[in-house]
C-alpha cells in the first residue's frame, strides 16, 4: 500500500465500547475484547486487526447484516491472489467498502500484509493497551476512594500542606481557647480566665486577641491600670479590633489625661475609620476639649440608631452652635421621638424661628406622646411659653385650656398660673388655683409659689380666699394657716395668726421671718426684733433673717452698732458689696464720719459707684453738693439733683427737666403740679398710680393726692409705705392736712418727716414747710 495509504487509528473510529460509533447496522451487537487484538489476544484472530483498526480510509460499509457463523453461504470466496503486492492499492475503493458477504469470506484466507501496516497496527494496539491500562487503574482507584462509607482515603501531602494543615490546627486550638476564657469571663470567673490567658500568652506574644481579653477581663474587676497596660501591648500587637483603642480612650479620658486619649483616638480612626464605637468615644473627646466643630464631624459619621440621647443632645448643639439649625432642629426631634422626651422637642422649638414649624413640632410631639396626658400638658406649655415670648398672649390662653395643671412640674405649673392670672376672670383663677393647690397640697414650696403670684398679680383678696378655704379643711395644720396668715400679710390682722401658727410649731423659721417683716412694716420694731432672733437661732446663715433683724433694730436705734453689727455678718458671709450696702443707712446717721469712711473705701477700690454716693454724701451732710452739679453728673445722681434744686426752691427747674421715658411721671414733679394745683394734675396723679401699682408707696402716695384716701385712714395703712419712702409720705400727708386747714396736724406731720436724721429731702421738705 501506498505511504499516503495508510490506515489511519481514531478512537472515534473505533468500536462502541472505545467511543466511536460502528458503521454496521448491528454495531450496538459487537463485543470489544482484547483478545482480539494479535498483540495480547489469540494467534488465530490477527487477521482480524483491520476490524479494530478499521482500514485505511473509511467508507460507509453497505447496509447489510454481517452473518452469524451457523449461516452458509454458495458463492465462491473472494479471488485474492497472495502475490506480494496489494492488488487493491490502486483501486478507488477500499476494501472495507466491498459487499460485506464478499469480506466475511474473504477474512479466512491468508493475506501477506504490509510490514509498516503491521508496525503501525502493534503501535496502535500497544497505545490502546496502555489507554486501556491507565483508564482502568484510575477506575480502580475511584473506587478504592469511593469505599463503603464515601470518605475519600487519605493521600500523601506536601510538606506545605502539611505545614498549613499544622498551622490552621493551631489555630483553631487558639480561637477555642480565647472563646473559653471569653465565656469564663461572662461568667464572672475573671481568676479562672486570666490565669488561662497569661498561659496562652506565654505560648502566644505575638497574638493581640489574648491581650484585649486579657486587659477587658481587669476592667471588668476594675483593675483599669492593668487594663491600660494589656490594651496598650494589644495595640503594639496589631489589633485587628477597634476595642482597645477604644477603651484607651474612654479611660484616659475619665482620668482627665486628654492628650493621651487624643492620640489613641486618632491611631485607633486612621486604622479603623468607620467603626461606631470609636467614633462616639472620639466625638465625646471631642466634646470634651470643646472641638465643636470636631465632635460635629465624627458624629456625622455615626449611625445615629446608636446614639445616646445625650450624644444626641451633644451633636445638636455642636450643629447648632456652627449655624445648622435645621439639622440640629431634626436630631432633636428624632431624639424626642426615640426616647420619648419632651425636654428634645422643647430644644427643637428653639431652634426653629418659623411658628408654623414650631406648631407642627408640637403636633409632632402630641403624636409621639399619644396618650400620656402629663407629657401632652409639657409640650403645650412649651408652645404657650413660646407664644408669650413673640407677645400673642391671646393665642397662649387658647393654648392654656388644653392643659391640665396639675400634671406639669413646678416651675411650668407656676408659669401656667401666672398667665392664667393675666388673662383670665378670678374666677378661672380661682378654679385653675384650687386643682393645683389640692394635686400638690404636699408641696410647701409650689403653695407659696402660688400665693406670691397672686399677692403680686394684685390677687391678694383672692388669695386670702383660698387658703381661707383650704385652712378651713385642715384647721389643725401650721402650714396652712401661716399661709392663711401671709395672704393677709401685711396687715395686722397677719400677726395673730403668724403667733398661732409659731404656737403650734415653734420651729417654724419661715412664719417667724415673715412676723418679723410684719412687724416691721408696722413699726413694732422691739417686737420685729425678738421674732427675728430666733428665727436666726434656727437659721444662723439666713441672708433675709440677718437683714430683717439688722433692720429692726436700726429703725428703733438708728445707731451705729447696728450698722456694725450687720457688717461682721456680711464679712463672715462673704458678701459683695458691702460699703455700698451699708451707705444707705450710714447716710441716716447724724455723724458724717461713718458714711465719709465707706465712701473712702469705694474711692480706693476705684468704684465707678463711688462718684454717686460722695454726691449723695455731700448732699445729705451739705458739703457744698452745688460743686458737683456745676458740670457733668452721672446719671443715676438725677434724682440727687432734683433734690439739690428743691432744697434750693428751684420749682420750676425741676418741672422744666426732661423726663426719661421709664420714669414718667415722676413723683416730685406731679407732687409740684398737685401742690400748686397746676392744671392737668389729675391726670397725671392718676398715670403715678396705674403705673405703680405694685408699688405699694407710691399707690399711697396717690391714694392721698387725689383725695381717695383720707388722712386718718392712710395713717391707718403705714405699714404699706416703705421705710425709705417715708418722709415723703408724711409730706403728702401734711400737705393734705394744710389743704383741709388743719395746721396741728400739718406740723405734726411735717415734723415726722423731718425725722432725728438727716435724708436727701430733708432741705426740700423744710422749704415746703416754711413756704
Amino acid at each position: 500500500m501506498p505511504e499516503n495509504g495508510k490506515d489511519k487509528f481514531s478512537f472515534e473510529t473505533a468500536p462502541d465500547k472505545i467511543g466511536g460509533e460502528h458503521g454496521g447496522e448491528n454495531s450496538g451487537n459487537s463485543e470489544f475484547s482484547f483478545e482480539d487484538v494479535p498483540v495480547l489476544g489469540k494467534k488465530e484472530k490477527t487477521g482480524t486487526i483491520m476490524d479494530l483498526l478499521g482500514g485505511g480510509q473509511k467508507k460507509e460499509a453497505p447496509k447489510k447484516k454481517r452473518p452469524s457463523s451457523a449461516d452458509k453461504t454458495d458463492e465462491p470466496p473472494l479471488d485474492i491472489k497472495d502475490d506480494g503486492t496489494d492488488a487493491t492499492a490502486g483501486k478507488s475503493d477500499d476494501i472495507f467498502t466491498a459487499d460485506t458477504d464478499e469480506w466475511l469470506a474473504a477474512a479466512p484466507k491468508k493475506k501477506k500484509l504490509n510490514k509498516k501496516i503491521i508496525i503501525a497496527a502493534s503501535a496502535a494496539g500497544l497505545l490502546l493497551f496502555v489507554a486501556a491500562t491507565v483508564v482502568f487503574v484510575l477506575l480502580g482507584r475511584q473506587g478504592t476512594a469511593a469505599g463503603p462509607d464515601g470518605a475519600a482515603p487519605p493521600r500523601r501531602r506536601s510538606k506545605e500542606d502539611m505545614e498549613k494543615a499544622r498551622l490552621e490546627e493551631e489555630r483553631k486550638k487558639f480561637d477555642a481557647a480565647v472563646a473559653a476564657a471569653e465565656k469564663l469571663i461572662s461568667e464572672g470567673e475573671m481568676e479562672k480566665a486570666e490565669l488561662k490567658l497569661v498561659e496562652l500568652q506565654a505560648k502566644n506574644p505575638e497574638k493581640s486577641p489574648v491581650y484585649v481579653m486579657l486587659a477587658r477581663s481587669q476592667f471588668k474587676r476594675g483593675d483599669k491600670d492593668a487594663a491600660v497596660q494589656s490594651y496598650i501591648k494589644a495595640v503594639s500587637a496589631g489589633s485587628d479590633s477597634a476595642e482597645p483603642f477604644v477603651r484607651l480612650c474612654s479611660i484616659y479620658m475619665e482620668q482627665k489625661k486628654f492628650p493621651e486619649a487624643l492620640d489613641f483616638s486618632e491611631k485607633g480612626l486612621k486604622k479603623f475609620p468607620e467603626d461606631q464605637s470609636l467614633l462616639r468615644v472620639s466625638a465625646r473627646l471631642a466634646m470634651a476639649l470643646d472641638d465643636k466643630k470636631k465632635a460635629a464631624e465624627l458624629y456625622g459619621k455615626t449611625n445615629k440608631t446608636e446614639l445616646t440621647q445625650k450624644e444626641l443632645s451633644d451633636y445638636a448643639s455642636v450643629l447648632r452652635a456652627g449655624g445648622e439649625n435645621r439639622k440640629a432642629r431634626e436630631i432633636y426631634i428624632y431624639s424626642g421621638k426615640k426616647f420619648v422626651d419632651s425636654s428634645s422637642f422643647e430644644k427643637a422649638m428653639e431652634v426653629e424661628p418659623d411658628p408654623i414649624e414650631k406648631n407642627s413640632i408640637v403636633n409632632t410631639a402630641l403624636g409621639v406622646f399619644e396618650k400620656d396626658e402629663k407629657k401632652i400638658s409639657r409640650m403645650m406649655m412649651i408652645l404657650v411659653k413660646d407664644l408669650v415670648k413673640s407677645g400673642r398672649k391671646d393665642m397662649a390662653s387658647e393654648k392654656l385650656k388644653m392643659i391640665s395643671p396639675e400634671l406639669l412640674d413646678e416651675n411650668d405649673c407656676l408659669l401656667f398660673l401666672r398667665l392664667t392670672i393675666e388673662s383670665s376672670s378670678d374666677i378661672v383663677i380661682k378654679d385653675r388655683a384650687e386643682t393645683v393647690i389640692a394635686a400638690r397640697k404636699d408641696n410647701y414650696h409650689l403653695l407659696r409659689g402660688i400665693q406670691d403670684l397672686l399677692v403680686d398679680g394684685g390677687k391678694s383678696t383672692l388669695s386670702a380666699e383660698i387658703f381661707s378655704g383650704i385652712w378651713a379643711k385642715d384647721h389643725e395644720n401650721p402650714t396652712l394657716e401661716y399661709l392663711y396668715a401671709r395672704s393677709l400679710d401685711p396687715m395686722e390682722s397677719a400677726i395673730e395668726y403668724y403667733n398661732s401658727a409659731i404656737s403650734r410649731n415653734p420651729s417654724f423659721g419661715d412664719a417667724l421671718l415673715d412676723l418679723g417683716k410684719c412687724l416691721i412694716a408696722h413699726r413694732r420694731y422691739l417686737d420685729a426684733e425678738a421674732a427675728l432672733e430666733r428665727a436666726v437661732k434656727l437659721n444662723p446663715r439666713s441672708h433675709e433673717a440677718n437683714k430683717n433683724l439688722f433692720l429692726s433694730r436700726f429703725y428703733r436705734s438708728r445707731s451705729l452698732d447696728a450698722i456694725k453689727t450687720y457688717r461682721r455678718f456680711l464679712e463672715s458671709a462673704k458678701a459683695s458689696n458691702i460699703a455700698q450696702t451699708l451707705l444707705k443707712y450710714a447716710q441716716q446717721i447724724a455723724d458724717p464720719s461713718y458714711s465719709d469712711s465707706l465712701v473712702s473705701e469705694l474711692e480706693a477700690a476705684g468704684d465707678r459707684q463711688a462718684r454717686y454716693w460722695r454726691i449723695r454724701h455731700d448732699l445729705v451732710y451739705s458739703r457744698d453738693p452745688a460743686r458737683h452739679f456745676s458740670e457733668y453728673y452721672p446719671p443715676e445722681a438725677r434724682e440727687l439733683y432734683i433734690a439739690f434744686l428743691m432744697g434750693k426752691g428751684k420749682l420750676k427747674d425741676v418741672l422744666l427737666l426732661p423726663t426719661p421715658p421709664d420714669k414718667f411721671p415722676e413723683f416730685w414733679k406731679v407732687f409740684i403740679m398737685w401742690r400748686g394745683k397746676s392744671e392737668g394734675w389729675e391726670d397725671l396723679v392718676a398715670t403715678l398710680q396705674e403705673k405703680n401699682k405694685s408699688n405699694g408707696s407710691l399707690e399711697v402716695l396717690s391714694q392721698l393726692m387725689l383725695g381717695k384716701l383720707e388722712p386718718e385712714e392712710a395713717r391707718k395703712q403705714i405699714y404699706r409705705v416703705s421705710q425709705d419712702w417715708e418722709p415723703l409720705f408724711y409730706l403728702v400727708l401734711a400737705e393734705r392736712y394744710r389743704k383741709m386747714g388743719q395746721k396741728i396736724k400739718s406740723k405734726v406731720c411735717y415734723a415726722k418727716a423731718l425725722g432725728d436724721s438727716p435724708g436727701v429731702y430733708s432741705r426740700a421738705i423744710q422749704i415746703f414747710e416754711n413756704n
